[in-house]
């Protein structure tokens, strides 16, 4: 049996090392890539081997045990990629503290201690509790509750635990609670169908109506919210001004049609904000008649998907010289900025961060601008190449105006504008030293907040940094005409 386990625990622990690169979320949530953390307690129990009888090795391995469990605490931010491997010194360190700890060892008399042992009896029952204190508080907050708020939640946790555990755990642990097995579990499927029965009311299309029958005065703010996160058309106006996300035949047929009759293109390229470029620019009584968008979420030239198709696009430039006139790349900016200053950045890195929270300095990403100039070198020997800066995001969530108005006091968070501006400047300088032309997005739409966040009529991004269809139609009217002039 232990043989078994070991092997499943294995094989857990590989699925998640392997899954926490691409997808961390999946790696925390999914029970059989977390299973090999329980199986290691299921391991220990079934240890054929006996624990050590002699007290001052098993205090060291406490200690040990404990220094695993408490460094990470320290050690590990937000950069650390969890769980996988970083999940295994806490794993290991609560074995070697449960192996470890026995009458007789100063581990054991540190953990006998009645405050440590007051607060393992209410852990569980604090745990459930404090998810649904915070999370209310920062529902109620347009930013990161107050210190003090946060402390008194913490205090009200505890009582609530404290009670949970005399008058709901305790009795159910000692039968007084349910006098019968078969009402335990009674009451337990009871519960779970109940939970499943309103989670599914929850998402049921007739929700929505009776959510808006009983708040009649939210109605005209969630009617904004759901205005605001329907993505844009796909552009394409039946002629020559239109997106596709693949290089070929056809593309190649509608182009060469185009070209007899307007002369050569413009191509936009890059990731979902290039597609939210194309769209503003389609809102534009002035927009160029003919233009093309290449662009597709995760299209980043710095680490693009195996679906992306930049080396197709730069044979088909080749391959038809004079067809197109002006590639123009654009893609969200938060990937070229470094959380650590080694790995490539990510959208969390900012959108996690509370609304008052100040932007921690980001080094600028030189690796990845590097792949991208050496891309566009290539493709500007045949055809103009403008790299079009970042926008800068807020990176609020829409919902917040729902909970707080149209009129919510919202600012961008400290050093987030500063940033941008030092991350605008160096890619522009890059771009100059590789003698390519760079425009700023960011002096083009001169954002403030709360502005160009919403009104009262309309939310302008549909999420914390792409356009709504009514932000594609205030941001297009913001471009420089010389972008496709």
């Amino acid at each position: 049996m232990w043989a078994v386990l070991a092997v499943l625990a294995l094989a857990s622990l590989a699925g998640a090392i392997d899954i926490v690169p691409r997808n961390a979320p999946k790696a925390f949530f999914l029970p059989e890539l977390r299973a090999w953390e329980l199986l290691a307690g299921a391991l220990l129990a079934l240890w054929p081997g006996e624990a050590s009888r002699a007290p001052r090795a098993a205090s060291w391995m406490g200690g040990l045990g404990l220094a695993l469990i408490l460094l990470p605490v320290v050690i590990y931010d937000d950069y650390t990629p969890f769980p996988g491997l970083a999940a295994l010194p806490p794993v290991l360190g609560t074995l070697l503290v449960l192996h470890a700890a026995r009458a007789g060892t100063q581990i054991a008399a540190i953990l006998s201690w009645r405050p440590l042992v007051g607060v393992g009896l209410v852990s569980y029952s604090a745990y459930l509790w404090h998810q649904p204190l915070l999370a209310a508080a920062r529902l109620a907050w347009l930013t990161e509750p107050p210190p003090v708020l946060r402390a008194g939640l913490v205090g009200v946790t505890l009582v609530l635990a404290v009670l949970s555990w005399r008058y709901v755990e305790r009795p159910a642990r000692s039968g007084a609670l349910f006098a019968r097995r078969r009402a335990v579990f009674g009451a337990a499927a009871a519960a779970i169908a109940a939970a499943v029965v309103i989670g599914m009311a929850g998402q049921a299309p007739q929700t929505a109506a009776l959510w808006r029958w009983t708040h009649p005065g939210l109605a005209p703010g969630l009617a904004r919210l759901e205005a605001a996160t329907v993505r844009p058309a796909s552009v394409d106006d039946g002629a020559c001004f239109f997106s596709v996300e693949a290089v070929d035949a056809a593309l190649l047929r509608r182009m060469t049609a185009c070209h007899a009759r307007l002369g050569p293109g413009i191509v936009v390229l890059g990731d979902s904000h290039a597609a939210d470029l194309v769209a503003a620019i389609a809102t534009r009584a002035d927009r160029p008649r003919f233009m093309v968008g290449l662009a597709a979420a995760g299209c980043r030239l710095s680490r693009p998907k195996a679906e992306c198709d930049f080396d197709d696009f730069l044979a088909f430039v080749r391959g038809n010289p004079g067809l197109v006139k002006r590639v123009i790349y654009a893609q969200a900016g938060f990937y070229l900025l470094s959380g650590d200053g080694e790995r490539d950045g990510k959208r969390r890195m900012l959108a996690d961060l509370g609304l008052d929270e100040r932007v921690p300095e980001l080094p600028n990403n030189p690796q990845a601008t590097a792949k991208i100039l050496a891309y566009l070198k290539k493709i500007s020997q045949h055809a103009e190449v403008w790299w079009l800066g970042p926008w800068m995001p807020p990176h609020v969530p829409p919902g917040l105006t729902l909970r707080h108005g149209c009129a919510a006091p919202l600012a961008l968070r400290p050093n987030l504008e500063a940033e941008y501006h030092e991350l605008d400047r160096f890619l522009a300088d890059e771009a100059a030293a590789a003698g390519l032309r760079y425009l700023s997005l960011m002096d083009m739409l001169d954002l403030t907040l709360p502005a160009d966040l919403q009104d009262c009529g309309a939310i302008f991004w549909r999420d914390g940094d792409h356009f709504s269809p009514a932000g594609a139609g205030r941001f297009g009217a913001r471009l420089d005409p010389a972008l496709w002039q």
